[in-house]
């Protein structure tokens, strides 16, 4: 089972500012967990150092035993590292099944020149059916020929979701996967996702503000503060811990 996912004294520094500060943190295959923490604790610098997107100024990142830390997002894609953003990013031009189709192209074992004549044969029939499924599972099979622009954001949510699913990746990292999301989207996403990760022994990570849903579903949950892990622990030491609550402003709801 792969997803095996090290974060080692990840730092990312811009000039003044320290946004990663010697993070650590782990995710083990078919482990959901959770990275929560107050506005600007660098929750998503850290998302962005794992992926590729940022370039860290020091620490490893290490996936299923290999260094991956000098390589390209793409490279890490190959590797079955799949992410959302926090703001949608999809085709907005493009149907619901088009933009899942272009997250399967990995898959499809014919050249893109050959899939846009229609000349892909098996290979593209094959693919279209991967991206049924998914759709059927993730609930939005009823919009597969609507243009993405046109569906409500937490629709669009899914969409990406479902497109980061489509290239059948070994870890999923989510950022603020439910924002946008009303109460009973989100608890259907929650749902979803626990069941996928259990079938398909894919390993998440996750940033959430929605710290209940956080707490309900992860294995583990990874506490940021100020650039820096305050705390890794299970849903219910993370829930009992007074650092977090502090860093919450004392407030107990969100916790």
């Amino acid at each position: 089972m792969g997803g095996h996912l090290e974060a080692i004294a990840v730092t990312k520094r811009y000039a003044a500012l320290t946004a990663a500060d010697e993070v650590d943190l782990e995710v083990l295959p078919g482990q959901i967990a959770g990275l929560i923490g107050p506005n600007g604790a660098g929750k998503t610098t850290t998302f962005n150092c794992l992926t590729g997107a940022t370039a860290m100024t020091s620490g490893r990142v290490i996936l299923d035993g290999r260094d991956i830390s000098e390589m390209s997002p793409t490279a890490r894609a190959e590797l079955g590292m799949a992410r959302t953003f926090q703001q949608a990013q999809l085709f907005r031009h493009l149907t619901v099944e088009e933009n899942l189709l272009l997250g399967r192209h990995r898959h499809y074992g014919a050249s893109p020149w050959l899939a846009a004549i229609g000349l892909a044969g098996g290979a593209e029939r094959r693919a279209r059916m991967a991206v049924h499924e998914i759709a059927e599972r993730c609930r939005i099979d009823g919009v597969l020929h609507a243009p993405v622009g046109e569906l409500p954001y937490g629709t669009q949510r899914m969409v990406e979701v479902a497109r980061a699913l489509a290239t059948e990746p070994t870890i999923l990292l989510l950022d603020e996967p439910g924002a946008g999301m009303d109460s009973a989207e989100s608890a259907y996403f929650g749902a979803l996702l626990a069941h996928i990760s259990r079938e398909r022994g894919l390993s998440v990570l996750l940033i959430e503000h929605d710290v209940a849903l956080v707490l309900s579903l992860c294995d583990r949950v990874h506490v940021l503060d100020f650039g820096r892990i305050l705390m890794s622990g299970t849903p219910d030491e993370v829930r009992a811990d007074p650092r977090v609550r502090a860093a919450y402003l004392g407030t107990t709801a969100d916790v």
